[in-house]
């Protein structure tokens, strides 16, 4: 899985959940991904921010941008998890894939 996918799956999906935290949903997608093609970036480059770089990328406050650190907290679980899937044939895709 590629390092867009890892970032789209750990901030979008239920794999993995963590307690007390909802996934971003799709209109919240649309505005970060509307952002990071703004500034010509991917969302690989997500992987990458702290709660700061989230306030100042997206004009998110302190509760929301901390809410995107502690799913993107997950993403070693969720590659973890989505390659346990794919053992059994079950395969995870986003538009990032190639």
């Amino acid at each position: 899985m590629n390092e867009n996918s890892q970032a789209v799956i750990a901030l979008c999906s239920y794999i993995c959940p963590v307690i007390g935290v909802t996934p971003v949903e799709i209109n919240e997608w649309a505005y970060i991904e509307g952002r990071l093609n703004e500034k010509g970036k991917t969302p690989s480059v997500i992987l990458g921010f702290g709660a700061e770089d989230f306030k100042s990328t997206f004009g998110f406050d302190d509760a929301k941008a901390t809410r995107m650190m502690r799913l993107l907290s997950r993403r070693n679980a969720v590659v973890a998890e989505t390659e346990r899937y794919a053992s059994v044939g079950i395969n995870t895709v986003t538009r990032f894939d190639s």
